[in-house]
């Protein structure tokens, strides 16, 4: 990049990039960038190219009009440099190259984590926003992952996490909110009229909610409290539900719920699914739009030894994928994050006996079925 730049500047006859700079700035074509603006993940390059050349660093990292040195790195700053440089004409375009060389190209499958936790890592040391997760397969089929939804659930982080400039720049990132069951009895009223207050707002579903006895029944009475509130917000604003439904014998209880408050044909995210297919059946009869969660616990086969076989009970129809990152994080895998996904699209292709693009492909429709995106 340096090089680059230091070319640019011998093609305009500036002897310094401060001068480039100046030079851009007052370029009159310059003007079609008056919107540009880095994408979160350009962040880390920018810090390293400013660290590395001793420049200073801005917290802004405006693009137009060209103030700092980094401003000359967005991709329009440089197409529209190079454009009018002397060389310019010499400078082959994409499709053009794919001709001169033969290149095969391939698209790129979308696919979509439906459930893991922004707030979480947000509140890590130095974050600075997402990486793109996109990778390639040995049949060079390429897989990015397009769309995240992040469950804001804990209350304690709305004010933090959802009214910050960085989740708002990362277009990537959709947004779920409720009252996890887990913390079902902290300030109850408070939330309520909290969460009530920001459903308007730009809010896929409501969850995730439910009923977790996984640790003992001692706070169920709050829990049922809870739930039944986000689903009547969830019937009264006809968003989606996110279920979290945990412990022995507690699903019967939830769908009971659920059957009270909203209609059989309510859309229905069931979270982190790990049961059988009896109760998958049973789930399916009381609500046909359930989609099922396929988490990272498809990875722990020591600890759900059973999971590989129940999944393959169910129709990929059912299936939306899921990291519920940075929670569940498998042995011998290197962290919890997004990514997770990739293994397993991995391993329901072998259990499935289709190609990785096909479960992208369908996870995905069915994810924006539930969601309503595009």
């Amino acid at each position: 990049m340096n090089g680059l730049l230091i070319e640019l500047c011998r093609q305009f006859a500036v002897s310094t990039l401060d001068k480039l700079v100046t030079f851009a700035r007052e370029m009159s074509t310059l003007e079609q960038c008056d919107k540009a603006t880095f994408h979160q993940t350009d962040l880390p390059f920018l810090l390293n190219f400013n660290r590395i050349n001793h420049f200073h660093s801005s917290s802004a990292y405006t693009v137009f009009p060209p103030s700092n040195i980094h401003s000359l790195l967005h991709w329009k700053v440089l197409a529209l440099l190079i454009k009018s440089s002397e060389d310019s004409e010499n400078l082959l375009s994409y499709n053009c190259k794919l001709s001169l060389c033969k290149i095969t190209s391939h698209p790129i499958h979308t696919v979509i984590d439906t459930h893991f936790h922004w707030d979480k890592f947000f509140l890590q040391a130095r974050f600075s926003g997402l990486p793109s997760y996109i990778w390639e397969e040995q049949d060079n089929e390429k897989f990015q992952i397009r769309k995240l939804i992040s469950n804001f659930v804990f209350p304690s982080r709305w004010t933090a996490c959802l009214d910050g400039d960085l989740l708002r720049e990362d277009k990537r990132i959709l947004h779920t909110i409720g009252i996890h069951p887990k913390v079902a009895g902290n300030q109850v009223g408070r939330n309520f009229n909290e969460l009530k207050r920001r459903i308007p707002g730009n809010f896929l579903a409501i969850g995730e909610c439910g009923l977790d006895v996984s640790q003992g029944e001692k706070d169920i009475r709050e829990q049922v409290k809870v739930l039944r509130v986000q689903l009547e917000l969830a019937r009264d604003y006809k968003l989606p539900v996110v279920i979290h439904c945990r412990g022995k014998n507690i699903t019967a209880r939830c769908l009971d719920i659920m059957s009270e408050i909203l209609d059989r044909d309510h859309g229905v995210h069931w979270h982190c699914f790990s049961q059988d297919k009896t109760t998958y059946e049973n789930i399916k009869r009381c609500f046909p739009n359930t989609k099922f969660g396929i988490s990272p616990l498809l990875l722990m086969e020591d600890t759900y030894p059973q999971l590989r076989s129940q999944v393959c009970e169910m129709s990929l129809e059912d299936i939306i994928l899921e990291s519920d990152a940075p929670y569940l994080h498998p042995k011998n895998y290197e962290d919890s994050s997004p990514i997770l996904i990739r293994s397993i699209i991995q391993k329901l292709s072998i259990m499935f006996n289709i190609p990785g693009r096909e479960i992208a492909d369908i996870t995905t429709r069915n994810a924006q079925q539930l969601y309503k995106f595009e």
